[in-house]
C-alpha cells in the first residue's frame, strides 16, 4: 500500500504524467470506460465509423464544456483542443483534459500490476522501480 500512496502523490503533483499514464493503461485494458478524451484532431478517425447523420445529432446535441460551472452551455466547438462523449453519448468539446475522477487507488494498482506492459512516465516508472528494488 505505500507504493499505492506514494505513486498517488507523484500523481496529484504531476497531473500531466496521470494523463499519459492512465491514457497508457487504458490502451492496454480499456480501463476508462468509454471516458477518453481525445483530441480534436482524431476527430474523424474516432468517428469514422458513425454515419454522417448521427454525426450531426452527437455534435447539435452536444455541447462545449462551461469552463465556469455558472456559465450557460454553448453549442459544441470545433476550435477547442480535446472532446469526449457524455452520458448520452453526445460531444463535448474542452480544452482541458480531466481523468481526476479515476486518480484513486484501484487504478494507480491497476497501473503497479499493469506497469511491465505499459510505457509509463519516467518518474512514476522510477517510484515503482525503486520500490522493487528495496523490496527485493
Amino acid at each position: 500500500m505505500e507504493l499505492v500512496k506514494e505513486l498517488m502523490n507523484y500523481y496529484k503533483e504531476n497531473e500531466e504524467n496521470f494523463v499519459d499514464d492512465i491514457e497508457e493503461l487504458n490502451g492496454w485494458n480499456d480501463c476508462l470506460y468509454g471516458d477518453q478524451i481525445y483530441s480534436m484532431s482524431d476527430f474523424d478517425e474516432v468517428l469514422q465509423d458513425i454515419e454522417p447523420s448521427d454525426i450531426m445529432h452527437v455534435v447539435s446535441y452536444g455541447y462545449d464544456e462551461p469552463v465556469n460551472k455558472d456559465e450557460e452551455r454553448q453549442p459544441f466547438n470545433p476550435n477547442r483542443q480535446y472532446f469526449y462523449f457524455n452520458g448520452y453519448g453526445n460531444l463535448v468539446s474542452t480544452d482541458k483534459i480531466d481523468y481526476s475522477a479515476y486518480l484513486d487507488t484501484y487504478f494507480i494498482q491497476d497501473i503497479i500490476d499493469n506497469n511491465a506492459n505499459l510505457t509509463l512516465s519516467e518518474g512514476a516508472q522510477d517510484i515503482i522501480d525503486n520500490y522493487e528494488d528495496e523490496n527485493e
